[in-house]
């Protein structure tokens, strides 16, 4: 059974609150946006503001702010579906009342930032030790990390645990011991010869469920340049390990 998550929000980065403000100012922001991008006469805002669908995708792209703002898992959801109803909308503006001469370059560069929004936010979101119920986004157990890591914290002894999951935001622990909510910890392993040591905060906790091992799932804090560059290093060699094991069992 999986413990509450308690104020996760105040995890988040600063960019990721940033895009959730400006996704509740949606009707704003977009009309603001698109009328730059598209230089879009004056004269024109009117039937786009009459228009039905305008409204519809406001609704949705302000829920969507809220539900990142509160990092609560329906906002990742809504937050990927309202974004295609932004790419049809833009192109319908588009195609009707741009009066750029490079309006259909102008349109696949917005897009082109859009889909790199989706990557970034997603990146932060969709991470099984942040927001542990979007089962979906978990690798398979044939693909999980079992790296030995010793858990340090402020007060008391270090404590032995193995990471299963692995990103530049954070990992999931796989230990016997209890960690307090929020409790600050340092998270120090060694993977294809790199020590790699990271600061972060208890976001998750498990217990032993037929899914997820007794564990913590730890947010880390500011990472410093050498340890993020070894980090890196070892979720690119990780990754090409296995793409070289799904070669070799397509095989």
């Amino acid at each position: 059974m999986h413990e509450k998550i308690l104020s996760l929000k105040s995890y988040t980065s600063r960019l990721l609150k940033v895009v959730a403000i400006s996704y509740m100012c949606f009707p704003v922001v977009y009309l603001v946006l698109t009328g730059i991008l598209l230089d879009i006469p004056g004269d024109k805002f009117a039937p786009i503001l009459w228009s039905p669908l305008f409204y519809f995708m406001s609704f949705w792209a302000m829920v969507a702010g809220y539900g990142i703002w509160q990092m609560v898992q329906w906002g990742w959801y809504v937050f990927v579906a309202v974004n295609f109803v932004i790419v049809y909308h833009t192109a319908w503006v588009v195609v009707n009342f741009a009066g750029s001469h490079q309006r259909y370059l102008a349109f696949f560069v917005g897009m082109a930032l859009l889909f790199l929004l989706v990557v970034r936010v997603s990146w932060e979101m969709r991470v099984p030790y942040f927001l542990p119920r979007i089962r979906w986004w978990e690798p398979e157990p044939a693909t999980r990390l079992s790296a030995a890591t010793v858990i340090h914290r402020t007060d008391g002894d270090p404590y032995r645990g193995s990471i299963l999951d692995l990103s530049l935001g954070g990992c999931f622990v796989k230990c016997p011991e209890t960690f307090a909510q929020d409790q600050l910890l340092l998270i120090d392993f060694q993977l294809f010869d790199q020590r790699i040591e990271c600061r972060g905060h208890v976001v998750w906790r498990a217990r032993s469920t037929v899914t997820h091992p007794k564990g913590i799932g730890v947010k880390f804090a500011a990472v410093d340049k050498t340890n993020r560059r070894k980090l890196r290093m070892v979720l690119s060699r990780l990754k090409k390990r296995e793409e070289q094991k799904l070669k070799a069992l397509a095989s």
